[in-house]
């Protein structure tokens, strides 16, 4: 970039403190880029390892930098949105350097991340925040049992029991139950990699509560699984006066 006469101000590293220079530029903690940088500056993200490059693409932002290009990986925004950032990221890559100025705010992508589905009748089938769940644990802890994780199972063996009373006293019963979560554990495996349209398709049923987030109630399992892949947003349906609740109090 300094050779095709791009002004660069230095690099942002998380050992700064230790590193001072790098190629005889500056280097800043993220807390300290704000006091350096313009408005109009642009921070590119290059690491190798894709799936930091959102969390740190937030901490920039947080820290007063809103003109970021990075290689989105969660699903936080709008499709057309990561479309856009991927193009311009693969440009400056290779060294495309004048096509990558023109890029989102990040603010702006971040007004644009409530995505809807589809809406039917007196529902809003969308994409939502997991900070706007309620998330059960014993249900993550169904997930490390079935990836033959060391995990305590009676939690979610109480529960069940408690659900479906004529498992209680029986084992045999009790592991066959286990023995359909393993089949179905399979089934998300397999339409994670090959179609993403199944969960869409079948979005958890969720009701907004008083307390300020949505509580699951049915898709308990497709839900917890996506969490438990690391999705920051799941498909989930409620009704139009429940999804403007939330709504509402997202946009303030």
């Amino acid at each position: 970039m300094l050779n095709n006469g791009y002004n660069v101000k230095g690099f942002i590293d998380r050992n700064a403190n230790e590193i001072k220079l790098c190629n005889d530029l500056p280097v800043y903690l993220t807390i300290n880029i704000s006091e350096v940088l313009d408005k109009e500056d642009i921070v590119a993200i290059i690491l190798n390892n894709g799936m930091h490059h959102d969390t740190v693409a937030d901490s920039i932002f947080q820290n007063g930098i809103n003109k970021i290009i990075y290689s989105p990986m969660k699903i936080n925004f709008s499709y057309e949105y990561r479309q856009l950032l991927r193009r311009k990221y693969r440009m400056l890559i290779r060294g495309i350097y004048e096509n990558v100025i023109d890029i989102p705010t990040y603010n702006k992508i971040k007004e644009n991340h409530i995505r809807i589905i589809n809406a039917e009748n007196k529902n809003i089938c969308f994409w939502c925040p997991i900070s706007s769940i309620k998330v059960v644990k014993l249900y993550l802890d169904l997930f490390k049992y079935l990836r033959n994780q060391p995990v305590d199972l009676r939690l979610y063996l109480s529960h069940i029991h408690k659900n479906l009373p004529n498992l209680k006293n029986s084992q045999e019963l009790t592991n066959q139950w286990l023995e359909s979560r393993k089949e179905l554990f399979q089934i998300y495996e397999d339409a994670i990699k090959y179609d993403i349209l199944f969960f869409t398709d079948a979005p958890s049923m969720v009701s907004w509560s008083e307390k300020g987030y949505f509580i699951i109630l049915d898709g308990n399992t497709r839900a917890h699984y996506l969490i438990d892949k690391g999705y920051d947003f799941i498909p989930v349906i409620t009704s139009k006066e429940d999804f403007e609740s939330w709504k509402n109090i997202n946009s303030n």
